[in-house]
C-alpha cells in the first residue's frame, strides 16, 4: 500500500475535470477531425465527444490541456486502433495544431518523467536545470515555459 498524497504516473496521465473543460472550450466543443472534414463518420456514428491524448497514456502522455484535443468516438477509435493506417497522419495533424496553439510544444514536454528528462540521442538522463510543472527536471529553454503553473 502506497503513501497517500503521492502522485503516481497514472494520476499524471488522467485528465482532471478542469483540464477537460479547458480542452472542450478551446476546441469549440466539437471534434477536431469532424470540423476539418477528415474521413467523415457515417451518419449517426460520430458519437459522444471525448478527449483524445496526443501522446497516449501508454507512452506516459500527461493529462494536461496541451496533450488533449476534443474528438468524437469515431475519430478517437480510428486514431487509436489504426485499423485504416491513419493513426500516424492523425497524430501529425494534432501535433501541428498544438505547435500552433502552444509555441515550444513538443511530445517530450507533455510526457511524464519521474526522474528527469531523457535525451534519446545520448540514452542518458539529465537532472540539472529547474523543476518543471510535472515535478521532473527541465533544462532552460526546453519548451516548458508554457507549462508553468499547470495544476495551480
Amino acid at each position: 500500500m502506497g503513501i497517500r498524497g503521492k502522485r503516481k504516473p497514472a494520476h499524471c496521465t488522467e485528465y482532471t475535470k478542469k483540464a477537460r473543460e479547458a480542452i472542450y472550450r478551446r476546441d469549440g466543443d466539437a471534434c477536431f477531425f469532424c470540423l476539418r472534414g477528415y474521413h467523415p463518420a457515417p451518419q449517426g456514428m460520430c458519437g459522444a465527444r471525448e478527449v483524445m491524448h496526443i501522446v497516449p497514456r501508454s507512452r506516459m502522455g500527461m493529462g494536461v490541456e496541451q496533450n488533449g484535443v476534443c474528438g468524437c468516438s469515431w475519430h478517437h477509435a480510428m486514431m487509436d486502433n489504426g485499423n485504416r493506417g491513419l493513426g500516424p497522419e492523425m497524430v501529425g495533424m494534432l501535433e501541428e495544431y498544438m505547435r500552433g496553439m502552444y509555441p515550444g510544444w513538443t511530445r517530450e514536454s507533455v510526457t511524464y518523467k519521474k526522474y528527469g528528462w531523457m535525451d534519446p540521442a545520448k540514452g542518458s538522463r539529465h537532472g540539472q536545470g529547474q523543476e518543471n510543472a510535472t515535478g521532473g527536471r527541465a533544462e532552460p529553454g526546453d519548451g516548458f515555459s508554457w507549462l508553468e503553473g499547470v495544476g495551480e
